[in-house]
């Protein structure tokens, strides 16, 4: 088996954001952090995604994530935060300065 080199760019999609400030609609969203991600079973633990109101986002909750996404935590990479995002987490939003694809 031989491997093709080829840029990252080729084999991702751009993350999609948001603004939570300028959001225009009212309610909760699930927010995904570090803390969100069992680092023994990489995954991500549900019972530890928190729903947020859209009032209190905080601003850095600004990417979106998507079901198959990969998280790879590029703050403390000592913690081995790495998980894959499951369907029920699909469209929740991401702690941008902690966890990055």
């Amino acid at each position: 088996m031989s491997w093709k080199m080829s840029n990252i760019g080729e084999n991702v999609e751009k993350v999609l954001t948001w603004n939570p400030i300028q959001s225009s609609v009212s309610g909760t969203f699930r927010y995904v952090d570090l803390s969100s991600v069992d680092k023994e079973k990489k995954v991500i633990s549900i019972e530890n995604v928190p729903s947020i109101n859209l009032a209190d986002a905080p601003s850095r909750a600004r990417q979106l994530v998507q079901a198959n996404d990969v998280l790879v935590s590029t703050v403390r990479p000592n913690l081995n935060g790495v998980a894959i995002v499951p369907n029920e987490l699909d469209g929740a939003k991401l702690h941008q300065l902690d966890i990055a694809f």
